[in-house]
């Protein structure tokens, strides 16, 4: 008992002689650990350009390829971009005469990723184009898995396909493997553009772009579901030019009312562009009732609105308050035609 005694006897003693400790701030005293900084985006640049290569038929054919099936490809594929370009400046010149001079640098093309080509010939001006469509962006590193010629060929007779797409003005769905990278290439390719860098993303919630990391991607990869590499961001600049050209971003996205439902980063990321431009083909599902929030985000947003004539009807854009004009497209069918809606100053 005496050592208690004595404390008693003592703390007042203590109290008038020393000082008291200090109280401890609750800064120093952490909850938890901090979170990790973000993981720098992965890059991908090289492995883009080398598929830009193939596809573009630029240069010698990759390393560990079959160099002779490649150039058999070569031989079929140069001239169908050749054609794909006589198509762009055909359109071009249809199109040049009812371009707005000034005009939103973003551009969209919803529901076809095989609509860059035409953004890019329609709105020279774009420096922020987006193309969304259900069909993910795909892995750059699939090079290697060419080295099966079985696989090569399979993947070359697609790329051909693809770039006849292009030259009809028709939307792309011929490989769910390799996704929509490779005729977002070919489409760079007929504009004269090239790939800078390549960078994966996902769409948060409100719309906002979260960059991946190597490790995200892994995990993404390991974890199965198709959802890595879904959706991608391209730097294309001009050849031999250093300066970026336009920022490409692909969404691989369900814009149905339903999907909006499931997941509504897409069209958030849409609406926080404000004004833009926009390029609908092959649009006939956007006329249903399945896509009202789309089609109500186009007619509201759109400062000039390029249409096939599918999508959207001259008098709804008409009610929104867009002058519309109708031309004929050379060189593309009997019944071709190209709408362009534009919103008065």
């Amino acid at each position: 008992m005496a050592p208690f005694l004595l404390a008693l006897a003592l703390g007042p003693g203590l109290a008038a002689a020393e000082e008291p400790c200090a109280p401890v701030k609750p800064c120093e005293i952490p909850d938890e650990a901090p979170p990790p900084p973000p993981e720098v985006p992965a890059d991908f640049g090289a492995e883009v350009r080398t598929l830009f290569d193939l596809v573009s038929c630029r240069g010698r054919p990759p390393a560990g390829l079959d160099a002779a099936a490649v150039q058999e490809f070569c031989g079929r594929q140069a001239p169908r971009l050749g054609r794909a370009r006589r198509a762009a400046a055909a359109l071009d010149a249809v199109l040049a005469p009812l371009r707005p001079d000034r005009l939103p640098s973003a551009a969209v093309s919803p529901l076809s990723d095989a609509g860059l080509l035409r953004v890019l010939v329609a709105y020279p001006g774009a420096r922020n184009v987006t193309t969304l469509s259900p069909r993910r962006a795909g892995d750059p590193r699939l090079l290697p898995r060419l080295s099966d010629p079985g696989r090569l060929r399979a993947f070359l007779s697609a790329v051909e396909a693809d770039t006849e797409e292009l030259v009809r003005g028709a939307g792309g769905e011929t490989r769910e493997d390799a996704g929509a990278l490779p005729v977002l290439l070919l489409s760079a390719a007929v504009a004269g553009q090239e790939p800078a860098a390549l960078r994966f993303f996902r769409v948060e919630p409100a719309g906002t772009l979260h960059y991946l990391g190597q490790k995200e991607l892994a995990a993404q990869e390991q974890a199965g579901g198709g959802g890595a590499f879904s959706s991608c961001e391209l730097e294309l600049v001009r050849p031999g030019q250093a300066t970026k050209a336009v920022t490409v971003r692909h969404l691989a996205a369900d814009l149905s009312d339903r999907g909006a439902a499931a997941d509504p980063g897409p069209l958030a990321h849409l609406a926080l562009k404000g004004p833009f431009t926009a390029l609908l083909e092959e649009a006939g599902a956007l006329g249903g009732d399945g896509y009202g929030r789309l089609r109500a985000l186009l007619l509201s947003r759109s400062a000039c609105l390029i249409t096939d004539g599918t999508g959207l009807a001259a008098d709804e854009l008409r009610r929104a308050g867009l002058t519309v004009e109708v031309r004929p497209l050379p060189g593309a069918g009997k019944g071709a035609v190209v709408a362009v809606a534009r919103r008065s100053s």
